[in-house]
This record gives C-alpha cells, sequence and structure tokens, in this order.
C-alpha cells in the first residue's frame, strides 16, 4: 500500500500484556480516531502475556511486531508465518538475512485515550488484568493510587513538548540499578554489573560537574542503597512518572544508556518526542527516518565522554537547539504513535 486513502480494516490480537506494546496501541487508536483505519480487536491464543510480540492482519497479510530488548529475533516461528516482521532492535546483519525482517522505530509506553485498554484486558478473561486496566485507564484512581504506568501519567500529549530557548540549559539523567543475581545467564550478570557502574559513574559525575544544573540520580532501592548510597535520587517522588516527566520539560539535555541485552532504552524515545538535545550510547540499531548521530543526538563511550559532549552543549548554544528542533521534526514526523505505525502499514 503507497498510502492510506481510504480506511483499511485492522484486526489487532491482543496476547501481550507488556508495557512495550502500547505504543502500538496508542497508534492503533490515534489512526482511527483520524478515520484512517478501522479496528477490530480480537482475544488471541498463540502467545503468552508475557511475550513482546503483536500480531496484525491487514488486507490478508500478517503483521508481526517484535518489541523485545534483545537484537536476535524473538521468534523464527512467527517470522515465517508473517508476510512482514517490524522488530525494534533490528540490526542491519540481521534484516540481510529475510526480506520480511523491517525496522519498527524508536519505542516508549505511551497510552492514548481511545486505546480501548479495558476492552483489551477484558479479552483476555483475566479478571487480574482486567481490573488493573480500570484503575490505569481512570486518570484520578491512578493518580491516587500513584500507578506510574497509566493514563494519568502516560497519555500522548504527557511526552509532547517544542523546543525551549534557555540561558542555562539543564541536564537530566534518571536510571535504576539491575539486580545482577536475578539474571539466570552469566553474560546477562556481567551486563549488569557493567551497566549498573555506568550509570552510578555518570550520576556522580554529571553532578560535580553542573551542579544545580544536574536533574536526577539512582533509584532509590535495597540494591542501590548497597551499591550506590552518594548517587541516589533525594527523594522517591521524583522518580514517579508524574513528576519526571515535570523536570523532563524543564530540562534541556537528555541522557540515554543501554536498556536490557543492548537495547535502545525507551528514554531515547521519550526525550526526542519532548525535542531534547540527547546525549546517548551509540544507536545499534536500525532507526527509520534518517535519524542520524549530530543531527539528532551526540554518542559517548564512557562516563567521562559523556560529561564531555554535555559540556559542549551546554556552551554550543547553537548545538543545541540544532538537535532540539530536529528531534522535535522527526517526532512529528515519524515518532508520534500514529505516524510511526502508518509508516509500518504502508508497506503492506
Amino acid at each position: 500500500m503507497e498510502g492510506i486513502n481510504r480506511p483499511i480494516h485492522v484486526t489487532a490480537y491482543v496476547e501481550s500484556q507488556l508495557a512495550h506494546t502500547s505504543q502500538l496501541f496508542s497508534g492503533l487508536a490515534m489512526l482511527q480516531d483520524a478515520g484512517k483505519i478501522k479496528v477490530t480487536y480480537k482475544a488471541g491464543k498463540e502467545l503468552r502475556a508475557d511475550e513482546p510480540l503483536v500480531r496484525l492482519e491487514v488486507n490478508n497479510k500478517v503483521l508481526v511486531f517484535d518489541l523485545s530488548d534483545n537484537p536476535a529475533l524473538y521468534s523464527n516461528t512467527w517470522l515465517q508465518r508473517s508476510d512482514l516482521y517490524f522488530k525494534r532492535m533490528l540490526t542491519t546483519t540481521l534484516q540481510q538475512t529475510d526480506s520480511r525482517l523491517q525496522p519498527y522505530g524508536l519505542n516508549y509506553p505511551v497510552f492514548h485515550e481511545h486505546d480501548r485498554m479495558v476492552y483489551r484486558a477484558w479479552l483476555t478473561k483475566n479478571r487480574k488484568r482486567w481490573m488493573h486496566a480500570l484503575l490505569r485507564s481512570n486518570s484520578f484512581l491512578s493518580k491516587a493510587l500513584n500507578i506510574n504506568l497509566s493514563y494519568a501519567n502516560n497519555l500522548v500529549h504527557h511526552f509532547e513538548d517544542t523546543p525551549r530557548t534557555v540561558e542555562d540549559p539543564r541536564i537530566i539523567f534518571y536510571a535504576r540499578l539491575w539486580n545482577p543475581d536475578s539474571a539466570k545467564q552469566e553474560w546477562k550478570r556481567e551486563e549488569r554489573i557493567i551497566m549498573n557502574q555506568m550509570r552510578v559513574d555518570l550520576v556522580l559525575r554529571l553532578r560535580k560537574e553542573f551542579g544545580d544544573l544536574f536533574i536526577g540520580g539512582i533509584q532509590r532501592d535495597r540494591l542501590s542503597a548497597q551499591l550506590a548510597p552518594d548517587a541516589l535520587v533525594k527523594s522517591d517522588d521524583e522518580v514517579f512518572k508524574g513528576n519526571y516527566l515535570k523536570k523532563l520539560r524543564r530540562a534541556s539535555i537528555g541522557i540515554a544508556t543501554p536498556g536490557l541485552e543492548g537495547s535502545v532504552g525507551f528514554k531515547l524515545a521519550e526525550y526526542v518526542a519532548m525535542s531534547k538535545a540527547v546525549v546517548t550510547t551509540p544507536v545499534n540499531c536500525i532507526v527509520p527516518g534518517n535519524f542520524a548521530v549530530n543531527q539528532h543526538y551526540l554518542t559517548y563511550a564512557t562516563a567521562e565522554q559523556c560529561v564531555e559532549q554535555c559540556v559542549k552543549l551546554v556552551n554550543d548554544r547553537e548545538l543545541r537547539e540544532k538537535l532540539m528542533v530536529n528531534n522535535n521534526i522527526y517526532y512529528t514526523s515519524h515518532l508520534r504513535p500514529d505516524l510511526l505505525l502508518l509508516k509500518c502499514l504502508e508497506k503492506v
């Protein structure tokens, strides 16, 4: 389909309950509101709730969306059953193995008022999921109960902002630590140790270099209190999603680190949606739309290099604002949930 000129029918199978999938369902809701598609939701019975896959049927074609953290193919079985297989962490090497493999794009948990969250949970016939969806989809109750992933905090407009011109740009970086002992494989254990060290080092160096211009810290829990008492946030309230997004709106520069299994984390997409200048480790997957280093983000390999890049952005207003403007353009042309999904559907 070269473009969508009339509403097309999309069947969405409800199976996965992971936050990774919320962006896709928000895109479906937004496209339906715009009259571009008509969506039918059906209970799926072939995937577990904890699997990072979503299945759509469009024009008798099977589209599979692999939103897993791992750059490896999540399911060869579903690749063989699909007409197109969109993968979040798609590498050039993997894409060359099968023409059905297509890049999905940057991913972050985000909801839409018409995403049929409660109905989708009801389709699973799981009372607990249905009750949780009722709470998450009620802005008043989810805010009162401090439910992070909810309509109170994670609607599309909560993440949207335009570039801001300021004299004293603030740098933001909040992170959590992962317990190495909970990893079942040795390489995952080592990955978490290295990841934790990097995140703690970043917080300490950024605080020292920028003082009050730095916003952030390590989320408090038993592990972080043992490993990094000097890097903790001042209050647990700081990392509550609603409060975090208010702080993010005031910042100009966002720091991103790799997620689990070397994935591009949710923060990168959030920063782009908020029109921030981004400093990140190298983006190790295909991102559609000419998303490029030195145009949308700067890169670093060590905590010291990260600080150097932040100093550059603080001192070079023209560069900082170029990244911010480019990310705003990218969000409004490629990353907004409806636009991201539309570009996938146009490949059918």
